[in-house]
């Protein structure tokens, strides 16, 4: 949620995108089936597989997607 590379935590907290953005994108991902928390955190289940992974990205692309028309 950054243009610029993040590389270390300091660079992580100074890019930091607005809470109201990442809250966004959790309501966008939500919508797609997709749950993380509002800050962007999520768990990855161990029988996931390539199918669902393929799925996750999908939903995020939509998801970022549709953030950047906001």
């Amino acid at each position: 949620m950054t243009a610029e590379p993040v590389v270390d935590y300091r660079s992580s907290v100074r890019q930091a995108a607005a809470p109201e953005r990442w809250n966004r994108l959790h309501l966008n991902l939500l919508q797609e089936g997709i749950i993380v928390s509002k800050e962007g955190l999520g768990c990855l289940s161990t029988p996931m597989g390539e199918a669902e992974v393929d799925q996750f990205i999908k939903a995020l692309e939509r998801a970022v997607a549709r953030l950047r028309k906001e």
